[in-house]
């Protein structure tokens, strides 16, 4: 009151406002209110002498499920053997990917068995053509790609893989489960290209020598085997996945010609992981890099190549 310099306290009461707003998932429009005036007033109540109208606008929303009974789905997710990188079919008790967008918030890998079923908030589900459905165990996520371990109890047939991120965010996408889905490592780790193995040299009286058959610099490159002598005998341990189920014929050529199988089945050190041994024809002698060819139950896998001094 400038006349006495006393202060006028006034309160000024204004109904509710309710604002209509037009949300999708990740915000809504901006959005206003008409102007309200107030109901009443207070001290004093009379004679009023302040008098104010009200609008409000809002231009984002934030939306906080605290029953976590929301849920948003982020798109497709594409499953493939973890080696070949050919899908959709995936074994029981293989190494397999998935690969998407947004799959994951972070980047994390699993650093001991037994297998986390949750990394960086990434959870995964496997349903079988049962209707069964599976926790997955988890290699590694990131937001492209999660490397798993298919659950050995899953049965063949058509299946869906669904993955959950910590924040409700859904992924889904079909997948097939055969008994066997047969796949090579490639030291590139894209399926193709000179093999992740190891040539193991057996002389006439027992001794041994190995070496690795790649060399890796910004990309690995075939590095060239020695027959050795002509009373050596040359193995090729390559490593896949997919292939431990089978029930029938395993076969490998190299370069061409039959090589024989020695062993093929679980590499019984790492989860998922399957091992061939392959005895290399003494005839590729001199032949340079040459294709692998591998077929469990007729089943072709991804062919991958070694170098032959």
């Amino acid at each position: 009151d400038p006349a006495t310099g006393d202060d006028l306290i006034q309160s000024v009461y204004f109904p509710e406002i309710v604002l209509n707003l037009d949300c999708g998932v990740w915000g809504c429009r901006a959005a206003s209110s008409n102007w309200v005036t107030p109901s009443f007033y207070d001290n004093p109540p009379s004679p009023a002498k302040v008098f104010a109208e009200l609008a409000m606008v809002v231009n984002s929303g934030v939306f906080v499920d605290n029953s976590r009974s929301c849920t948003a789905s982020g798109g497709r997710v594409e499953t493939v053997s973890a080696a070949s990188f050919v899908g959709p079919a995936i074994a029981p008790d293989s190494i397999a990917s998935a690969f998407g967008e947004g799959l994951a918030t972070g980047t994390a890998s699993a650093s001991a068995a037994p297998l986390p079923t949750t990394l960086a908030g990434t959870t995964m589900t496997l349903t079988d053509s049962r209707g069964a459905a599976h926790t997955v165990p988890l290699f590694y996520v990131s937001p492209v790609q999660v490397n798993f371990l298919v659950p050995a109890a899953v049965v063949p047939g058509d299946a869906t893989v669904t993955l959950s991120r910590s924040d409700a965010i859904g992924f889904r996408g079909p997948g097939r489960i055969a008994p066997v889905a047969p796949g090579l490592f490639a030291a590139n780790a894209n399926g193709r290209g000179v093999a992740a193995a190891i040539a193991l040299r057996v002389g006439a009286a027992g001794e041994q020598t190995s070496q690795l058959v790649f060399t890796c610099a910004e990309t690995c490159t075939p590095t060239p085997i020695d027959l050795g002598a002509n009373s050596d005998q040359l193995y090729l341990l390559l490593f896949g996945t997919g292939i431990r189920g089978h029930t029938d014929s395993v076969s490998v050529t190299i370069g061409g010609l039959p090589a024989q199988v020695v062993y093929a089945g679980s590499q019984n050190q790492f989860l998922g992981l399957d091992q061939v041994n392959v005895v290399v024809p003494p005839s590729l002698r001199g032949r340079g890099e040459v294709g692998i060819a591998l077929a469990v139950e007729n089943l072709a896998a991804n062919l991958v190549t070694v170098s032959i001094r």
